[in-house]
């Protein structure tokens, strides 16, 4: 229909964004125990 310069490939736009979202996720989800004990820890030290 729209054809031309101004053209979004939205299929291509949405996997893409997926795949730069699923990185950080994916790595939170990994290291979030050390990530939450740290950040506890690191508050109850005196």
């Amino acid at each position: 229909l729209l054809r031309g310069q101004y053209f979004v490939d939205w299929g291509i736009l949405t996997a893409a964004s997926i795949m730069v979202m699923v990185v950080p996720l994916l790595v939170y989800a990994l290291f979030q125990k050390y990530y939450i004990s740290g950040m506890i820890g690191w508050s109850t030290e005196k």
